[in-house]
């Protein structure tokens, strides 16, 4: 007969040592913990991040960019990135890195033949960015010294209603972002939901964890050199790996990666001839599949916020209705829709700020889309040719285009920090 008892006994001694590990290092954690937050230790530059994103690379054009030559921002979803740099592409006749490249210079060139006034836009439009996000970058710009005269901000139905999106605090430019300008006024739409609560009040409390990021960009000099003394041939072959190019129409599905890196999403200059289009329509239907009414309710109080931000700072704002195509609108429910509309409506309303439709199916042809809602360069030329008729033509918004052609620089107290 065998005798267990004995064996459990020796289990339960084998356990011991490892649970007092465990004991030990929770409770070297929590002190760690605590040290850090009475010294108040800051990890790292505030600009430093491990992650290079599309928001990082905006902050890098606002530090790049000259405060007193830029008169126009772009803000946007890969609807406004699409249409404006392939356009550039077009127009330039070269390809564009759009890590690097932000500007809009067939814009500026429209605008100024017309009347006769600089123009130096700046385009902050992001693959995937929604009210909360174009809300974030316009407060970074601010507060680097890119004071504009006016703000184009479009938009379209998915930024307000997306099914595959939790909460506005999920986005890449807010994890980003909120960690360079404060967002005390906006925690009750951002954290919308009990987890995302929870999630905040443990970065607030537990230091290590609120910090991460900024501990990771810290020790990365360290961790790169290790890597380099134990293999450097390993350290060579992940600092020279080459990343495949993505179309742009492509980084809408994938935009809240946290790395975007150089060489991989380019405008290429279009052919006359071929003209590939990609049927998107089974991703539209998920992203307009039964929609949150919170996050969507949420997004309508951040385009309030956005044109409120612009008042307070004395900045212009045009709201401006993306072109996506007949197929793609008949997705979305007619009274989501009409409430989309109704909701646009009566904010720009409310705050005497002109909305310019630009979605008319007349207007462009299939070959105008790369798929069923991005505008190709062919398209996008359209587009901003449209556009500038109209910001021209109506009086309502004729005011506001030659007041920003004769912005002149702004006196803004603040501080520009380095980016890693």
């Amino acid at each position: 007969m065998t005798l267990v008892k004995p064996m459990a006994n020796n289990q339960q001694v084998s356990k011991s040592p490892a649970v007092s590990a465990a004991l030990v290092a929770l409770l070297l954690y929590v002190v760690v913990n605590a040290g850090l937050a009475v010294s108040r230790t800051r990890f790292g530059e505030p600009f430093a991040s491990p992650y290079h994103g599309w928001s990082y690379w905006s902050v890098q054009a606002m530090h790049n960019a000259d405060p007193a030559r830029v008169n126009v921002v772009m803000l946007g979803s890969s609807l406004v990135v699409s249409a404006v740099s392939e356009c550039e592409a077009l127009f330039k006749n070269q390809a564009l890195d759009l890590c690097f490249y932000r500007r809009s210079e067939y814009f500026d060139r429209q605008m100024q033949r017309f009347l006769n006034k600089p123009y130096e836009t700046l385009n902050l439009a992001t693959p995937g960015q929604i009210p909360s996000d174009a809300y974030l970058v316009l407060k970074t710009a601010l507060a680097n010294g890119i004071n504009p005269g006016l703000v184009i901000y479009g938009i379209a139905p998915r930024d307000f209603i997306d099914h595959t999106l939790n909460n506005a605090g999920d986005t890449e430019p807010f994890h980003y972002l909120s960690r360079l300008v404060p967002v005390d006024e906006c925690t009750d739409e951002i954290y919308s939901t009990p987890l995302s609560q929870f999630d905040l009040k443990l970065r607030q409390t537990v230091k290590l964890y609120g910090d991460s990021p900024d501990i990771i960009s810290a020790l990365q000099p360290f961790m790169r050199d290790f890597v380099h003394s134990a293999d450097g041939d390993l350290f060579h072959r992940l600092n020279d790996q080459t990343f495949m190019q993505v179309p742009l129409a492509h980084f809408d599905k994938d935009s809240q990666n946290p790395n975007v890196f150089p060489g991989t999403a380019i405008a290429e200059v279009p052919s006359s001839t071929s003209r590939p289009f990609l049927d998107n329509t089974e991703d539209y239907k998920c992203r307009y599949k039964q929609p949150n009414d919170g996050n969507y309710q949420a997004q309508v109080r951040f385009l309030d916020k956005l044109i409120a931000l612009c008042q307070a700072n004395d900045v212009n704002i045009v709201i401006v209705n993306m072109p996506i195509t007949k197929g793609n609108v008949q997705l979305l429910e007619p009274a989501w829709r009409e409430r989309y509309f109704a909701d646009v409506q009566r904010i720009v309303k409310l705050h005497n700020v002109p909305f310019l439709d630009q979605c008319q199916f007349e207007a462009y042809a299939p070959d105008d889309f790369c798929d069923t809602v991005h505008l190709n360069g062919f398209g996008g030329r359209k587009f901003l040719d449209l556009l500038v008729a109209r910001l021209i033509k109506e009086p309502a918004t004729n005011r506001l285009v030659v007041a920003a052609g004769d912005h002149g620089k702004r006196s803004v107290s603040t501080s520009r920090s380095g980016i890693d």
